[in-house]
């Protein structure tokens, strides 16, 4: 209905200017010697709206044709950005599904500065923890470090528990106490 309506109005614009036309019979004088020119008003006025016309397309073209590169580049940042954040999020879909092996691969893939990489080594980090390989997570742990580092403060947190966890297993505790809980269990005893 709305499409009809703008035919009509077009035709009936076309018609008005028609009947414009006819009554108008002035005439425009281009004089560059020796050269002369006669045109009608209602030529001269036509030519002058599609001057206009050819001028605004032009005129467009070019701020497209200079944005262009512009617009390229936030292409390909913008797809990358999707790209990255589906893979950090398919890690961890594998990571929280216990697929820590797979999660850790999906992740390594990421790569770049930014946040999603750091938080990736971050992931992967805490997948490789969970499997037991304390080099890997040390490994995913520094990498996030220089990625980011807001993202430092727990990676170096997780490194602390690491080696306190392999630390007092290493040193024959079976009970899983730390010297630090077993002198305070001791100070609180002898009190």
């Amino acid at each position: 209905m709305k499409s009809l309506f703008w035919i009509l109005v077009l035709f009936a614009l076309a018609v008005g200017i028609s009947l414009s036309m006819h009554i108008n019979e002035g005439y425009v004088l281009f004089v560059l010697p020796p050269y002369r020119a006669e045109i009608s008003f209602n030529f001269a006025i036509l030519l002058t709206v599609l001057g206009f016309v050819a001028f605004y397309v032009l005129l467009r073209a070019l701020v497209l044709a200079s944005s262009l590169p512009r617009r390229i580049r936030e292409s390909r940042a913008r797809r990358q950005r999707e790209k990255t954040a589906e893979a950090f999020g398919e890690g961890v879909r594998l990571y929280l599904a216990g697929k820590q092996r797979k999660a850790i691969d999906t992740v390594a893939k990421l790569s770049g500065e930014g946040v999603w990489p750091a938080l990736a080594a971050s992931l992967a980090a805490r997948a490789a923890s969970e499997l037991g390989n304390l080099e890997e997570q040390r490994k995913w742990q520094t990498r996030a470090a220089e990625l980011d580092p807001r993202v430092e403060k727990p990676a170096a947190a997780v490194a602390e528990k690491a080696d306190d966890g392999a630390g007092g297993a290493g040193q024959g505790e079976t009970t899983g106490e730390t010297a630090e809980g077993k002198a305070t269990i001791e100070e609180n005893a002898a009190k």
